[in-house]
């Protein structure tokens, strides 16, 4: 399975994720959360919108592109998923909205597209997650930071989010009114006793930015430009090629620490922080 950090040397060579586009859109935050999204898909595909052999390379390299409504944004082929998200302060929360965040991502999850259930030969159950999340000032078009970081020292486990989507479910349902099937916490039908108006139950979660969770592992960014922050097994499971090209290189930065276990916090996770120098 393609782990992302076997691309990690794609982002020492380029720099064109730190340059973004004029005439951006008036919803500035969605503009440049695509613009970033389609930066990153192209770094990791080697590729830019001038090759002819764009589409060919970005088709070799990720098996599923995705879409606004559904996660994630792409997953590698045979290996993991990616979700990108944008923030314009480090301290600020990142909205998810309906979708709780992943620890994993399960094919089981009724928000994930059918494309992307289907997106590879075989039939997979489960995929690691990586949450990449860019950070762009709120006066800037230019790309200060990115950071990719394992779902698994993100999140909790999907029962954590789950058991209290479902706890608020199931007090609606004890309150006697008609309920009908829906991917959101709850939709209640005929409200009032006409019976015209309907009520829908939305989840909107948000998140706090790993720029902030992760500080004190991170430390200083003012000299570098791409964080990857993995357990410790993640980076351990790499071929001994990239590893060599990981460790060897000047214009990166590697060394561990600990995260708290985000299904228990008197737990510690050994991780590395990979950081590529601006």
């Amino acid at each position: 399975m393609p782990n992302l950090l076997s691309f990690l040397h794609t982002f020492v060579q380029n720099s064109d994720i730190f340059k973004t586009e004029q005439g951006l859109s008036s919803n500035r935050i969605n503009s440049q959360g695509e613009l970033l999204e389609h930066y990153i898909m192209n770094t990791l595909a080697e590729t830019n919108d001038s090759d002819v052999d764009q589409d060919l390379k970005i088709s070799t390299t990720f098996s599923y592109r995705g879409n606004k409504n559904n996660i994630p944004d792409m997953i590698l082929r045979d290996g993991d998923a990616i979700e990108v998200k944008k923030v314009e302060s480090m301290t600020a929360t990142i909205a998810l909205n309906s979708s709780f965040p992943k620890s994993k991502l399960y094919s089981s999850d009724s928000r994930i597209s059918k494309a992307a259930k289907s997106c590879e030969d075989c039939i997979w159950e489960e995929k690691d997650i990586f949450y990449a999340v860019g950070y762009i000032p709120k006066k800037s078009k230019q790309v200060e930071c990115l950071i990719f970081v394992d779902g698994v020292i993100y999140a909790a486990d999907k029962e954590c989010y789950t058991r209290l989507s479902h706890s608020i479910s199931d007090s609606i349902t004890t309150s006697g009114v008609e309920l009908i099937e829906t991917n959101e916490l709850a939709k209640v039908k005929k409200v009032d006793p006409l019976g015209i108006t309907d009520l829908r139950v939305r989840g909107m979660w948000h998140i706090e930015s790993p720029f902030k969770v992760f500080s004190k592992i991170i430390g200083e960014l003012n000299s570098h430009k791409v964080i990857f922050l993995v357990p410790c097994y993640k980076y351990d499971v790499l071929e001994s090629s990239y590893k060599k090209q990981i460790e060897s290189s000047s214009q990166i930065d590697i060394y561990r620490g600990t995260v708290k276990n985000p299904n228990n916090t008197s737990q510690l996770v050994d991780c590395y922080c990979i950081k590529v120098k601006k």
